[in-house]
């Protein structure tokens, strides 16, 4: 935006606050919306003279009095654009005026201390940030693994409460013995 070559104190504190003052966005905004209405019409005054090649002297006529046109109409916008702008960023009356701040200069040592600080932290910053995205992971993972975990943990269970203790015979001992039981009972049959 274009700086306007002087200022009033309330223009002063709007463009200390905003960057910029009412003014200057209404004038940037003015010349842009008629810059827009200029360069549609002069390609429409092209165009027309393409289709019409012997007609330009009319059609420059119809075109620079339908731009007067255009613009006329664009201006009821553009004031109540200008009053709304100035609604919006109209400085309230609690607000420190501009020749009452006190900006303290600050040493260029200050500075390049605070920049290194800021750079630190944004390098922590995105140590802790990788860390915490490691971390989240790794809990995803957990509770994928989790179910299994747990299934695993039920058949471990079953197998220690069947477990043979000391003293009592496994179930492949036991149907050992049942077989010797069987053959010895069949062989008594037999020599019967």
């Amino acid at each position: 935006m274009a700086a306007s070559p002087s200022f009033n104190e309330n223009e002063l504190a709007m463009c200390y606050y905003y960057g910029f003052t009412s003014s200057q966005l209404v004038e940037d905004f003015r010349e842009k919306t008629q810059d827009v209405i200029k360069t549609n019409i002069t390609s429409l005054e092209e165009i027309i003279n393409l289709k019409f090649p012997g007609q330009q002297e009319a059609i420059k006529e119809q075109t620079t009095n339908l731009l007067r046109l255009f613009l006329e109409i664009a201006e009821t916008p553009l004031r109540q654009f200008e009053i709304k702008s100035r609604e919006i960023f109209a400085l309230p009356q609690n607000a420190s005026a501009f020749t009452e701040v006190n900006i303290e200069p600050v040493e260029s040592g200050e500075i390049e201390k605070l920049e290194k600080e800021v750079s630190e932290l944004m390098k922590e910053y995105r140590e802790e940030a990788c860390y915490k995205s490691y971390l989240e992971k790794q809990i995803e993972r957990y509770e994928q693994v989790e179910p299994l975990r747990q299934e695993i943990d039920e058949i471990l269970k079953f197998h220690e409460k069947n477990k043979v203790k000391p003293g009592e015979k496994t179930i492949k001992e036991l149907h050992n013995a049942m077989k010797t039981l069987e053959l010895q009972v069949y062989e008594k049959q037999l020599i019967k």
